[in-house]
Protein backbone atom coordinates (compact mmCIF):
# COMPACT_ATOMS: atom_id res chain seq x y z
CA UNK A 1 0.00 0.00 0.00
CA UNK A 2 1.12 3.75 -0.47
CA UNK A 3 1.94 6.03 1.45
CA UNK A 4 -0.80 8.13 -0.29
CA UNK A 5 -3.33 5.09 0.23
CA UNK A 6 -2.30 5.24 3.96
CA UNK A 7 -3.50 8.39 3.56
CA UNK A 8 -7.23 7.77 2.44
CA UNK A 9 -7.62 5.78 5.41
CA UNK A 10 -8.97 7.23 8.95
CA UNK A 11 -5.45 7.41 11.08
CA UNK A 12 -3.85 9.44 13.17
CA UNK A 13 -0.64 10.38 11.99
CA UNK A 14 3.37 11.80 13.50
CA UNK A 15 5.27 13.34 11.59
CA UNK A 16 8.64 13.10 13.35
CA UNK A 17 11.88 14.62 12.85
CA UNK A 18 13.92 13.86 9.88
CA UNK A 19 10.46 12.53 8.03
CA UNK A 20 8.29 14.10 5.46
CA UNK A 21 4.96 12.99 4.56
CA UNK A 22 2.79 14.98 2.15
CA UNK A 23 -0.91 15.33 2.63
CA UNK A 24 -3.48 15.28 -0.23
CA UNK A 25 -0.13 15.70 -2.91
CA UNK A 26 -0.01 19.31 -1.82
CA UNK A 27 0.56 20.47 1.54
CA UNK A 28 4.35 19.38 2.89
CA UNK A 29 3.60 19.06 6.32
CA UNK A 30 6.06 17.13 7.93
CA UNK A 31 9.70 18.93 6.96
CA UNK A 32 11.22 22.02 8.75
CA UNK A 33 14.77 21.05 9.55
CA UNK A 34 14.14 18.43 11.38
CA UNK A 35 12.96 19.89 14.30
CA UNK A 36 8.94 19.46 14.49
CA UNK A 37 6.51 17.00 15.35
CA UNK A 38 3.19 17.10 14.32
CA UNK A 39 0.26 14.72 15.36
CA UNK A 40 -3.32 14.68 13.88
CA UNK A 41 -6.00 13.05 12.49
CA UNK A 42 -7.26 12.45 8.83
CA UNK A 43 -10.88 11.87 8.19
CA UNK A 44 -11.54 11.12 4.43
CA UNK A 45 -8.53 13.17 3.55
CA UNK A 46 -9.22 16.23 6.04
CA UNK A 47 -7.39 16.93 8.76
CA UNK A 48 -9.79 16.93 11.83
CA UNK A 49 -9.90 16.70 15.59
CA UNK A 50 -7.06 17.67 17.45
CA UNK A 51 -3.81 18.55 15.91
CA UNK A 52 -0.48 18.93 18.11
CA UNK A 53 2.66 20.46 17.06
CA UNK A 54 6.19 20.47 19.36
CA UNK A 55 9.11 22.47 17.76
CA UNK A 56 12.76 22.06 18.81
CA UNK A 57 15.84 24.95 19.00
CA UNK A 58 17.93 24.18 15.92
CA UNK A 59 20.82 23.68 18.17
CA UNK A 60 20.03 21.78 21.08
CA UNK A 61 17.24 19.20 21.73
CA UNK A 62 15.32 21.58 24.15
CA UNK A 63 11.68 22.17 22.93
CA UNK A 64 10.89 25.84 21.50
CA UNK A 65 6.98 25.72 21.17
CA UNK A 66 4.12 23.60 22.12
CA UNK A 67 0.84 24.19 20.05
CA UNK A 68 -2.70 22.60 19.12
CA UNK A 69 -5.58 23.28 17.32
CA UNK A 70 -8.89 21.67 17.11
CA UNK A 71 -10.31 21.59 13.49
CA UNK A 72 -8.23 24.05 12.65
CA UNK A 73 -8.69 26.33 14.75
CA UNK A 74 -5.97 27.40 18.04
CA UNK A 75 -7.09 25.91 20.97
CA UNK A 76 -5.96 24.49 23.98
CA UNK A 77 -2.35 25.75 25.87
CA UNK A 78 0.16 27.37 23.92
CA UNK A 79 3.49 27.38 25.30
CA UNK A 80 7.15 28.42 24.67
CA UNK A 81 10.50 27.96 26.14
CA UNK A 82 13.73 29.29 26.63
CA UNK A 83 17.11 27.64 25.43
CA UNK A 84 19.04 26.86 28.40
CA UNK A 85 19.69 24.63 30.80
CA UNK A 86 17.46 25.13 33.01
CA UNK A 87 14.63 24.92 30.24
CA UNK A 88 12.21 27.85 31.72
CA UNK A 89 9.09 28.35 30.11
CA UNK A 90 8.77 31.56 28.83
CA UNK A 91 5.27 31.92 28.41
CA UNK A 92 1.89 30.39 28.31
CA UNK A 93 -1.37 31.31 26.92
CA UNK A 94 -4.68 29.38 26.16
CA UNK A 95 -6.71 29.90 22.87
CA UNK A 96 -10.47 28.53 22.38
CA UNK A 97 -12.25 28.27 19.05
CA UNK A 98 -9.11 30.04 17.48
CA UNK A 99 -9.25 33.16 19.96
CA UNK A 100 -7.44 33.79 22.95
CA UNK A 101 -9.29 32.68 26.03
CA UNK A 102 -8.03 33.17 29.76
CA UNK A 103 -4.59 33.72 31.25
CA UNK A 104 -1.94 34.53 29.01
CA UNK A 105 1.80 34.95 30.95
CA UNK A 106 5.34 35.42 30.28
CA UNK A 107 8.33 35.38 32.34
CA UNK A 108 11.82 36.17 32.41
CA UNK A 109 14.60 34.12 31.70
CA UNK A 110 16.47 34.62 35.37
CA UNK A 111 16.89 32.37 38.21
CA UNK A 112 13.80 33.20 39.73
CA UNK A 113 11.52 32.69 37.19
CA UNK A 114 9.91 35.91 37.82
CA UNK A 115 6.61 37.13 35.69
CA UNK A 116 7.08 39.69 33.19
CA UNK A 117 3.38 40.08 32.17
CA UNK A 118 -0.18 38.96 32.17
CA UNK A 119 -3.16 39.71 30.39
CA UNK A 120 -6.76 38.29 30.80
CA UNK A 121 -8.52 37.45 27.39
CA UNK A 122 -12.21 36.64 26.79
CA UNK A 123 -12.85 35.96 23.12
CA UNK A 124 -9.74 37.63 21.82
CA UNK A 125 -10.13 40.75 23.46
CA UNK A 126 -8.14 41.73 26.89
CA UNK A 127 -9.52 42.56 30.10
CA UNK A 128 -6.66 43.61 33.06
CA UNK A 129 -3.31 43.37 31.69
CA UNK A 130 0.01 44.02 33.74
CA UNK A 131 3.67 44.01 33.36
CA UNK A 132 5.99 43.81 36.08
CA UNK A 133 10.18 44.78 36.01
CA UNK A 134 12.59 42.65 36.67
CA UNK A 135 13.64 43.50 39.95
CA UNK A 136 14.49 42.21 43.30
CA UNK A 137 10.83 43.45 44.20
CA UNK A 138 9.50 42.39 41.43
CA UNK A 139 7.35 45.64 41.11
CA UNK A 140 5.10 46.18 38.94
CA UNK A 141 5.46 48.48 35.93
CA UNK A 142 2.04 48.75 34.14
CA UNK A 143 -1.68 47.74 34.79
CA UNK A 144 -4.10 48.44 31.66
CA UNK A 145 -8.11 47.61 31.39
CA UNK A 146 -9.98 46.82 28.25
CA UNK A 147 -12.94 45.89 27.77
CA UNK A 148 -14.09 44.45 24.63
CA UNK A 149 -10.99 45.11 23.06
CA UNK A 150 -11.80 48.76 23.73
CA UNK A 151 -9.43 50.94 26.58
CA UNK A 152 -11.70 51.50 29.53
CA UNK A 153 -11.08 52.20 33.35
CA UNK A 154 -7.86 53.48 34.29
CA UNK A 155 -4.41 52.80 33.16
CA UNK A 156 -1.08 53.22 35.68
CA UNK A 157 2.54 53.04 35.18
CA UNK A 158 5.21 52.93 38.18
CA UNK A 159 8.67 53.61 38.45
CA UNK A 160 11.55 51.35 38.77
CA UNK A 161 12.33 51.73 42.22
CA UNK A 162 11.90 50.63 45.75
CA UNK A 163 10.00 53.35 47.84
CA UNK A 164 7.89 51.46 49.83
CA UNK A 165 5.05 53.57 50.89
CA UNK A 166 1.26 52.44 52.67
CA UNK A 167 -1.42 50.03 52.15
CA UNK A 168 -1.42 50.29 47.75
CA UNK A 169 -4.86 48.80 46.84
CA UNK A 170 -3.81 46.45 49.76
CA UNK A 171 -1.01 44.65 47.42
CA UNK A 172 2.17 44.63 48.71
CA UNK A 173 3.89 43.98 45.27
CA UNK A 174 2.51 47.56 44.48
CA UNK A 175 4.41 49.61 46.68
CA UNK A 176 6.26 52.07 45.09
CA UNK A 177 6.33 55.83 43.39
CA UNK A 178 3.42 55.88 40.63
CA UNK A 179 4.48 57.81 37.55
CA UNK A 180 1.04 58.12 35.86
CA UNK A 181 -2.73 57.58 36.17
CA UNK A 182 -4.90 57.75 33.31
CA UNK A 183 -8.73 56.97 32.66
CA UNK A 184 -10.30 55.48 29.33
CA UNK A 185 -14.11 55.47 28.53
CA UNK A 186 -15.28 53.30 25.17
CA UNK A 187 -10.87 53.97 24.32
CA UNK A 188 -11.48 58.09 24.50
CA UNK A 189 -9.19 59.80 26.98
CA UNK A 190 -11.78 60.97 30.24
CA UNK A 191 -11.25 62.27 33.43
CA UNK A 192 -8.02 64.10 35.12
CA UNK A 193 -4.82 62.31 33.75
CA UNK A 194 -2.02 62.77 36.59
CA UNK A 195 2.11 62.32 36.39
CA UNK A 196 4.47 62.42 39.02
CA UNK A 197 7.85 62.92 39.42
CA UNK A 198 10.06 60.47 40.76
CA UNK A 199 11.51 62.10 43.89
CA UNK A 200 10.36 60.77 48.12
CA UNK A 201 9.06 63.96 48.29
CA UNK A 202 6.52 63.15 50.73
CA UNK A 203 3.36 65.07 50.77
CA UNK A 204 0.18 65.17 53.03
CA UNK A 205 -3.45 63.06 51.85
CA UNK A 206 -2.67 62.95 48.32
CA UNK A 207 -6.07 61.55 47.46
CA UNK A 208 -6.44 60.03 50.69
CA UNK A 209 -4.13 57.49 49.41
CA UNK A 210 -0.85 57.35 50.90
CA UNK A 211 0.60 55.49 48.09
CA UNK A 212 1.15 58.46 45.95
CA UNK A 213 2.80 60.10 48.14
CA UNK A 214 5.41 62.07 46.05
CA UNK A 215 4.91 65.42 43.92
CA UNK A 216 2.72 65.82 40.92
CA UNK A 217 4.00 66.82 37.47
CA UNK A 218 1.02 67.09 35.60
CA UNK A 219 -2.66 67.45 35.29
CA UNK A 220 -4.65 67.43 32.74
CA UNK A 221 -8.87 67.19 32.38
CA UNK A 222 -10.35 65.33 29.15
CA UNK A 223 -14.00 64.31 28.22
CA UNK A 224 -14.86 62.17 25.28
CA UNK A 225 -11.66 62.04 23.57
CA UNK A 226 -10.92 66.15 23.53
CA UNK A 227 -8.71 68.64 26.35
CA UNK A 228 -11.22 69.50 28.13
CA UNK A 229 -11.02 71.52 31.61
CA UNK A 230 -8.21 72.71 33.78
CA UNK A 231 -4.26 72.09 32.54
CA UNK A 232 -1.73 72.12 35.22
CA UNK A 233 2.13 71.45 34.98
CA UNK A 234 4.03 71.67 38.30
CA UNK A 235 8.00 72.22 39.35
CA UNK A 236 10.13 69.56 40.65
CA UNK A 237 11.06 71.15 43.32
CA UNK A 238 10.35 71.40 47.22
CA UNK A 239 8.69 74.64 47.58
CA UNK A 240 6.01 74.68 49.88
CA UNK A 241 3.17 77.12 49.21
CA UNK A 242 0.37 78.14 50.88
CA UNK A 243 -3.10 76.75 50.00
CA UNK A 244 -2.65 76.04 46.03
CA UNK A 245 -5.78 74.63 44.64
CA UNK A 246 -6.88 74.39 48.61
CA UNK A 247 -5.22 70.94 48.21
CA UNK A 248 -2.20 70.35 50.66
CA UNK A 249 -1.01 67.40 48.76
CA UNK A 250 0.12 69.64 45.81
CA UNK A 251 2.12 72.21 47.78
CA UNK A 252 4.69 72.59 44.84
CA UNK A 253 5.13 75.60 42.52
CA UNK A 254 3.04 75.68 39.40
CA UNK A 255 4.92 75.68 36.36
CA UNK A 256 2.31 76.43 33.87
CA UNK A 257 -2.14 76.41 34.38
CA UNK A 258 -4.58 77.15 31.85
CA UNK A 259 -7.83 75.82 30.47
CA UNK A 260 -9.11 73.45 27.48
CA UNK A 261 -12.81 74.24 26.01
CA UNK A 262 -13.61 71.15 23.14
CA UNK A 263 -10.23 70.68 22.81
CA UNK A 264 -9.40 74.11 22.35
CA UNK A 265 -7.53 76.67 24.54
CA UNK A 266 -9.40 79.22 26.08
CA UNK A 267 -9.51 81.67 29.14
CA UNK A 268 -6.27 82.92 31.30
CA UNK A 269 -3.29 80.90 30.77
CA UNK A 270 -0.40 81.40 32.84
CA UNK A 271 3.16 80.91 33.65
CA UNK A 272 5.48 81.43 36.36
CA UNK A 273 9.29 81.20 37.32
CA UNK A 274 10.57 78.97 39.58
CA UNK A 275 11.85 81.13 42.36
CA UNK A 276 11.16 81.48 46.15
CA UNK A 277 8.57 84.36 45.47
CA UNK A 278 6.87 82.09 42.13
CA UNK A 279 6.61 84.94 40.31
CA UNK A 280 4.33 85.25 37.67
CA UNK A 281 6.47 84.73 34.34
CA UNK A 282 3.36 85.66 31.13
CA UNK A 283 0.03 85.46 31.06
CA UNK A 284 -1.82 85.06 28.18
CA UNK A 285 -5.88 85.13 27.02
CA UNK A 286 -7.23 82.66 24.58
CA UNK A 287 -11.09 82.31 22.79
CA UNK A 288 -11.40 79.07 20.90
CA UNK A 289 -7.59 78.25 20.48
CA UNK A 290 -6.55 81.80 19.33
CA UNK A 291 -4.64 84.59 21.58
CA UNK A 292 -7.57 87.29 22.17
CA UNK A 293 -7.08 90.23 24.91
CA UNK A 294 -3.92 90.97 26.65
CA UNK A 295 -0.98 88.79 26.51
CA UNK A 296 1.68 90.12 29.10
CA UNK A 297 5.24 88.39 30.28
CA UNK A 298 6.84 89.55 33.32
CA UNK A 299 10.67 89.87 34.19
CA UNK A 300 11.41 87.72 37.15
CA UNK A 301 11.43 91.24 39.38
CA UNK A 302 7.87 91.47 38.47
CA UNK A 303 8.49 94.18 36.19
CA UNK A 304 6.35 94.12 32.68
CA UNK A 305 9.22 93.12 29.81
CA UNK A 306 6.32 92.95 27.00
CA UNK A 307 2.57 94.27 26.78
CA UNK A 308 0.71 93.00 23.41
CA UNK A 309 -2.92 92.77 22.29
CA UNK A 310 -4.48 90.16 20.33
CA UNK A 311 -7.45 89.82 18.82
CA UNK A 312 -8.61 87.07 17.17
CA UNK A 313 -5.03 85.33 16.88
CA UNK A 314 -3.69 88.76 15.33
CA UNK A 315 -1.18 90.83 17.55
CA UNK A 316 -2.65 94.49 17.08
Amino acid sequence: MSQWEKLNQNVTITVNRGSAIYYNNIENIGSCNNKIILTYHIVNKKKVGYKKQIEYYENSNNIKTEKYWFDGKSDGVWRSWYDNIQHRLESEGLYFNGKSDGIWRKWYDDDQHTLMFENYYVNDEGGVQRHWYNNNQHTLKSEEHYINGRRDGVWRKWYDNDQQTEGILREPWLRHTLESEHYYVNDEEDGVWRSWYDNDQQTEGILREPWLRHTLEAEQSYANGRRDGVWRKWYNNNQQTEGILREPWLRHTLYSEGYYVNDEEDGIWRHWYDDDQHTLKAEQHFVNGKRHGRYVVFNIDGSIASDDIYVNGIEQ
